[in-house]
């Protein structure tokens, strides 16, 4: 180690091979390193967006298939001859007879429906007491189903119960109600029906995308799958794992974690609010990130290749400048050595003068310049100042205005509304922030509004007038008279509506 640290520190040639070669492997262990970690973002942020797509399709679809369901099941129980057969076999002024009949066609017509939706597992008739009158799997027949959620709620209005497991089957179920009227609009029984949940894991298996490593999956708030597979059946139990427990907590997101079989993934996690469940898709995190780590590997190796050629290259020059540093070292030693008189000045401006008249030269300007900038900032900042001033007052005259302005984007997301809203509408303005403006029109003012919006949108200079219904938050809709322009947000035009109630003026009319 010695004689190696000698030789070192008497050779330069040694030494600048030395540093060059150390500085080399960091560099190339850095630039590595970055790449490496810059890819590895790169991959992620690929990996996430594939991943949420997914997510966006899996939700898409598991809304369109319910929502096709709830249709199914209106058509159904709106259809005539359901009325009219459900209110003879449910009346007790018929005879047995005729009752009987009723009970075979009513059946027989469930039954024919059951087996062309293949979507629809059973369809049952409840009398307004919950027993099961009559129903397309014989065993219900009879059953009390008074106290399930789906009936409570079904005798009022047409409810979408979500996932459950059943306690008479123990598998899940998702089941929609309706209550049924006869023709003269009385509510007389209850119309039930269970979806086939194996479709439901047909469109969360689908793969969408993702490749064979790739996971979709549905846990309910018992932290169990959502799932008739078998497989899925057997790993039931409590799940966890970063992504769950965030998503049942009503909260959106992406990370790496650990995910329920304690296996490092990448995945993005999302609360289903409308059915009160948690998506997860997930892929394995090593195959995902193994390009990026072969690309870091690859590049320290070419690096170090390339570093050795460098160094050899090196080594002739070196010698080449070394020689002619020892040289010059030579001669200036002799110089210095037989020097024995007293330089003489030069009675001009040397150099260094020269370059300190061009610093001061140089140090007056910025000073002129700095002088300049502070006179700049100070007229900048009054008119900062001034502009502030403007924008409260004009926040004061917005919030003070007796209309209601509301600012929406072109998909009619509410991203601004005026504290006004609360006196003529009963909301405050965070209850109307980021929500959709159609879900308080009247639905028989949706297609007029959403005309003017998108006539709005196809000329930016119009300002349209119109009328239509919004609901104030007592449930009751109030006549609106509004008023919509485009404006810049950010932008991108954005639509600025000032409403008016005018219910008293047409009370009047």
């Amino acid at each position: 180690m010695k004689s190696l640290v000698k030789f070192f520190s008497r050779h330069l040639t040694a030494r600048l091979m030395g540093y060059f070669a150390l500085v080399g492997l960091i560099g190339t262990i850095l630039i590595g390193y970055l790449t490496y970690s810059s890819v590895r973002g790169m991959v992620f942020a690929s990996t996430v967006g594939q991943l949420q797509a997914v997510a966006n399709l899996k939700e898409d679809a598991l809304d369109r298939w319910v929502e096709e369901q709830r249709r199914n099941v209106i058509l159904i129980g709106s259809l005539p001859e359901v009325r009219e057969w459900g209110e003879i076999l449910l009346s007790p002024n018929q005879s047995e007879a005729i009752r009987q009949s009723a009970r075979e066609q009513l059946g027989e017509y469930l039954r024919f429906a059951v087996a062309n939706l293949s979507d629809l597992r059973e369809l049952a008739i409840l009398d307004l007491n919950g027993m099961v009158v009559l129903s397309t799997d014989k065993i219900s027949e009879g059953q009390d189903w008074s106290h399930e959620p789906f009936f409570v709620q079904g005798r009022s209005v047409l409810y979408v119960q979500n996932v459950y497991f059943s306690h008479w089957n123990g598998e899940p179920m998702m089941s929609i109600a309706m209550p049924l009227f006869d023709v003269s609009r009385r509510r007389m029984a209850v119309l039930v029906c269970h979806l086939n949940i194996e479709r439901l894991d047909r469109i969360i298996l689908e793969r969408s995308g993702l490749n064979m490593m790739g996971e979709v999956y549905l846990v309910n708030s018992d932290r169990q799958f959502v799932s008739v597979s078998p497989v899925r059946r057997q790993q039931a139990g409590s799940l966890h794992s970063q992504g769950i427990d965030a998503a049942l907590s009503h909260k959106d997101g992406f990370g790496e974690y650990i995910n329920y079989a304690g296996d490092p993934v990448i995945g993005v996690y999302r609360w289903l609010e409308h059915r009160e469940l948690a998506l997860l898709v997930e892929v394995p995190r090593a195959p995902v990130y193994q390009p990026a780590l072969r690309m870091m590997v690859n590049l320290v190796i070419v690096g170090g290749m390339t570093g050795v050629l460098l160094t050899i290259g090196l080594l002739f020059f070196s010698r080449q400048i070394t020689r002619r540093v020892r040289l010059l070292h030579q001669n200036v030693s002799r110089t210095l050595h037989d020097f024995s008189g007293e330089v003489a000045g030069d009675p001009g401006e040397d150099e260094v003068s020269s370059l300190n008249r061009v610093f001061l030269q140089v140090a007056d300007r910025m000073r002129s310049q700095e002088s300049e900038l502070q006179r700049q900032n100070r007229a900048f900042n009054k008119q900062q100042r001034e502009l502030q001033r403007s924008e409260a007052q004009l926040r004061v005259l917005v919030e003070h205005v007796p209309d209601v302005l509301i600012q929406l984007r072109r998909e009619g997301e509410i991203t601004y509304v005026t504290p006004s809203v609360e006196k003529v509408l009963g909301y405050l303005p965070t209850e109307l922030l980021g929500q959709d403006i159609m879900e308080y029109v009247l639905p028989e003012d949706w297609a007029a509004v959403r005309t003017i919006i998108q006539e709005i949108y196809e000329d930016l200079s119009q300002v349209k007038r119109f009328e239509f219904h919004f609901c104030h938050k007592d449930r009751v809709y109030r006549a609106m008279e509004g008023m919509g322009k485009a404006i810049d947000c950010d932008d991108k035009p954005c639509i600025l509506l000032s409403l008016r109630d005018i219910t008293r003026r047409r009370l009047r009319k």
